[in-house]
């Protein structure tokens, strides 16, 4: 019989987003739970989290701009039984090409 120790971890995790119904003209927004689990072999551990986000986006251009730009907007908030609990924001423009 062999003596197995390696550093093995693995993570399983989701995520499900629910449309929110704003009166927020042009945008579309969501809420998004993002639950996770991680094994660690080599420590024994067992950890589990969730990550809840208000995601928004609204298109700035126009439909016949040469250009499309997006406005991307997440605010959220992780907990985790063995870390502090985080806070993130994002705010993200994207510009590509309007083939």
């Amino acid at each position: 019989m062999t003596n197995f120790e390696g550093n093995y971890s693995q993570t399983v995790s989701g995520t499900l987003g629910l449309p929110l119904n704003l009166a927020l003209d042009g945008w579309s927004t969501q809420v998004m739970f993002s639950p996770n689990m991680t094994f660690d072999l080599a420590s024994g551990s067992l950890g589990a989290g969730l990550m809840s986000e208000i995601v928004g986006q609204t298109v700035l251009s126009a439909h016949d701009d040469a250009f499309r730009s997006v406005l991307n907007v997440k605010v959220g908030y992780g907990v985790a039984a063995d870390a502090r609990p985080s806070a993130a924001a994002m705010l993200e423009i994207r510009v590509s090409p309007n083939l």
